[in-house]
């Protein structure tokens, strides 16, 4: 028979499917308590036509399970069949509560939330105008809410070879399936696609502020590819290049953990600004992961060459005078031996003013790894581990202050951010 039924208030509405041969139906309603025990608070004999039924009694008033029962009897009295539905009664439909007012109470709650943000935003925004703050504490929330039980996939390190040639299993299973399969993204492809949903959720909701200007604008290689204000590098004094109209302390680099500057690969107009955070930050080592052009056919420029060309030939940057003085080629690398100097000789540099004194030099370590096409990968993982401990030999002999290595490619976010 299927019985089945529900409350609307203290209205039951059941029904069930009729059974050959009944003469009448018996329904009935079992009241249960949270102990279980069940007692009947409705009873009702119906013809064999009817399998319907909608009754309204305050029986039914609690919140609480029932037993709706229905009996099929036969012309002789007998049982033909007997089956039993389990009902609850919703909050909504108990006694005592009051739909519009509990609708009333909830929209109220949710008033006041808003007049209480709305109050918050106020606040902020007169106290600071950017609302840096709130940003940071609102990253903070997002960040918390989406990266680690959505997003974090982590892996140990003993099981990561495995857990890759896993994924590139997976990668070629579904392209051998791909003609008969309507699947959306690969393995691989689905966690850069949470990448990127946690990137729309956190990090983008940070400030770049300091891109609006005009003047900063033009000293982006990549314009879609900022630093956020909170980790970007800033040039102390600010300098103004030769073609623009004010000082600016803005260059695309940025901070991370004090143990890096990640860059990106500068123009010819603005190599002068690399050099000066080189000579401000006391860098001593240089990443160039890039070379100065890449691609097949049409080539495009990835890089100014912002050192001189050949060994012993001097080129200036504003105040500052880089002279190549040893440069060695490995099959994978060139590692170049700058002598770095700038003139403290009272002259404006790119602007600025710098009291008189004695020249002063330094000796710039630049490794270039010329086998790491643009998006993409080496071909051969050993000869990029060979890179880093080149450089990491070469910090520990000429890095002595323990300053940051600078590093970049073109846009300074992809291979760079890999390396």
């Amino acid at each position: 028979m299927n019985p089945e039924g529900h409350f609307s208030g203290n209205t039951l509405h059941a029904s069930w499917r009729a059974v050959n041969d009944t003469a009448h139906y018996s329904a009935s309603v079992e009241q249960c308590d949270e102990n279980n025990v069940c007692q009947q608070v409705f009873h009702i004999v119906l013809p064999a036509d009817r399998t319907s039924l909608t009754e309204t009694s305050t029986e039914f008033a609690a919140c609480s399970f029932y037993n709706f029962k229905v009996v099929a009897f036969a012309t002789d009295g007998s049982s033909l069949l007997k089956e039993t539905a389990l009902l609850h009664k919703a909050q909504r439909h108990c006694a005592g509560f009051d739909l519009e007012a509990g609708l009333t109470v909830a929209l109220a709650i949710v008033g006041v939330f808003i007049l209480a943000c709305a109050a918050a935003l106020v606040y902020f925004h007169r106290k600071q105008p950017n609302l840096p703050r709130l940003q940071r504490v609102r990253s903070k929330v997002y960040s918390r809410l989406y990266s680690r039980e959505r997003y974090e996939r982590p892996v140990k390190k003993a099981n990561f070879l495995e857990h890759v040639g896993h994924l590139l299993q997976q990668e070629e299973d579904k392209d051998l399936s791909s003609f008969s399969s309507s699947t959306s993204s690969s393995p691989l492809a689905a966690e850069f696609d949470d990448l990127e949903r946690l990137s729309t959720f956190t990090i983008q909701r940070r400030s770049t502020a300091a891109t609006a200007s005009a003047v900063n604008r033009s000293r982006n290689r990549y314009n879609d590819i900022i630093p956020f204000d909170a980790t970007r590098v800033r040039l102390q004094p600010p300098i103004k290049l030769d073609n623009e109209s004010e000082e600016s302390d803005y260059i695309n680099a940025s901070e991370i953990q004090g143990r890096y500057y990640a860059a990106q690969g500068p123009s010819e107009e603005n190599a002068a600004l690399l050099w000066e955070l080189i000579w401000q930050r006391d860098v001593r080592v240089v990443v160039m992961l890039t070379r100065t052009m890449e691609g097949f056919g049409f080539g495009s420029i990835k890089c100014a060459q912002y050192w001189p060309a050949s060994v012993g030939v001097h080129r200036r940057f504003g105040n500052i005078q880089v002279q190549l003085y040893d440069e060695q080629q490995a099959s994978d690398y060139i590692v170049r031996k700058l002598d770095v100097n700038r003139r403290f000789s009272g002259i404006r540099v790119g602007g600025s003013s710098n009291a008189p004194g004695a020249d002063s030099s330094r000796d710039i370590m630049h490794v270039q790894y010329t086998a790491w096409p643009d998006r993409s990968a080496p071909d051969d993982s050993g000869a990029l581990l060979q890179l880093v401990a080149v450089v990491r030999a070469l910090a520990k002999k000429y890095n002595w202050s323990g300053a940051p290595w600078l590093v970049h490619c073109s846009a300074g976010v992809g291979r760079t951010g890999e390396y």
